[in-house]
């Protein structure tokens, strides 16, 4: 360098030769390379300095504070440039994306729910500017802090708009992930009709393309469950009889001629739908972040350590400790042990979801707890045992589609369905 700070001719030369080399750089090589070239041309491959500073964070994998230090600076390089140039908004979003996360990663969540807030506002101008097609465009990481911080309305108005956005955008209306989205925060603001009503609506629509074999009946099977635990929730089990009807007849289709094509890659959808549909039963203590159990991907790095980590090995030990004390008093603990256990298994499914791809394989034990423990509810207390045990099998149905085991998965749900039609007809 120069005392001016500019690079001389030399080195100038030299990132020109670095950057025109068949050799792959490092993300540090090229971060130098393109420092040195901007100090000539300031404004020069200002999208490559970015990501390639982007690049050079993310391979410090989990050490967040340095991650942070060094994606402050792509923020301000994008700052500068999105000011300079609004066609580049959407840069800074990229740049915002990464440091968000570093943030919440470090520690540092208010931070990161700022950094979230101006990348939405990024978003928003991209679109306005033509470079991105909607203006809901970097909102999703907003949508999923607003759920983790509990400020569920805000969550959910945010995501209806980006649902208008989506199908103003999406020609075949397959956006599943934001619809479920909007669908658990409409729900847990408490405006269960309006939740019940777009959670109907998704099944009208993923059951139409499963008739045109563009979408598997899997994704109608897990939308009606998890509609009817919701409408169960709410006593309005005339509306849960009529999901329960539609999914045995699915099942049965199912368990006849199987899916009529072979659908790979869909075991994301049974993991979010089935955790959904014991979120009411496994809330966090008051005080503590929830986990946007709508979403597969995404949580906050301290939000997936307290609920798969170290939220799981408590619920592991407190089923250990339920089980030895229902061996001795039954009547006292097995009905909370069944509870329990079910916790349990749901955040295993997220849990394995993430460590197997044979994550049916992992949790079978786990499914056939639940369905041991209340059956054993029913000898000691049969008034509980027997919806525990309707409920429990109705979870395991559902993993026995996500395996494609589908004749298993019809005899668990036929069962209880009589057990439920048997209770409210007595």
């Amino acid at each position: 360098m120069t005392q001016s700070g500019r690079a001389d001719d030399e080195a100038v030369a030299r990132a020109q030769a670095q950057l025109l080399s068949s050799d792959r750089l490092s993300p540090r090589d090229l971060v130098a390379a393109y420092r040195v070239l901007r100090t000539v041309t300031p404004d020069a491959h200002t999208e490559e300095f970015v990501h390639a500073i982007l690049s050079q964070g993310y391979e410090l994998k989990a050490e967040w504070e340095a991650r942070v230090a060094i994606w402050a600076e792509a923020v301000e390089v994008a700052r500068d440039a999105a000011q300079a140039n609004p066609r580049r908004a959407k840069l800074l979003v990229d740049a915002l994306d990464a440091y968000q996360r570093g943030l919440v990663g470090a520690g540092l969540r208010t931070g990161g729910l700022a950094a979230c807030r101006e990348m939405a506002a990024a978003g928003k101008r991209a679109y306005e500017v033509g470079v991105v097609d909607s203006p809901s465009h970097g909102s999703w990481n907003l949508a999923l802090m607003l759920a983790e911080e509990g400020e569920h309305a805000e969550a959910s108005g945010l995501l209806e708009a980006m649902v208008r956005d989506k199908r103003r955008t999406e020609r075949e209306g397959k956006d599943f992930w934001t619809q479920i989205a909007w669908i658990a925060e409409t729900d847990a603001v408490g405006d269960h009709a309006a939740a019940r009503g777009a959670l109907r609506m998704l099944i009208d629509q993923d059951r139409a393309h499963a008739e045109q074999e563009t979408g598997p009946y899997a994704f109608v099977v897990w939308e009606l469950l998890l509609l009817a635990a919701m409408n169960r929730e709410h006593g309005r089990e005339r509306e849960a009889e009529s999901c329960d009807a539609t999914t045995e007849d699915l099942l049965t289709l199912l368990a006849s001629d199987g899916e009529p094509k072979n659908w790979s890659n869909i075991m994301a959808w049974w993991v979010v739908l089935s955790s959904l549909s014991g979120r009411t039963q496994d809330r966090p203590a008051p005080g503590e972040l929830e986990p946007p159990l709508f979403a597969d991907l995404g949580w906050s790095p301290d939000v997936a350590q307290a609920y798969l980590g170290a939220g799981r090995e408590d619920l592991q030990a407190q089923v250990a400790r339920l089980t030895a004390l229902a061996e001795g008093e039954p009547e006292a603990h097995l009905s909370r042990l069944v509870e329990v256990q079910r916790a349990f298994t749901l955040r295993s499914v997220r849990y394995w979801a993430k460590r197997s791809w044979r994550v049916t394989d992992e949790l079978r034990r786990c499914f056939d707890e639940g369905v041991r423990l209340s059956r054993e509810l029913i000898d000691v207390y049969e008034q509980a045992g027997r919806p525990a045990l309707a409920r429990a099998l109705a979870d395991r149905a559902g993993m026995h589609v996500a395996a494609r085991d589908f004749p298993p998965a019809l005899r668990d749900f036929s069962e209880a369905r009589r057990l439920t039609r048997a209770d409210h007809q007595a």
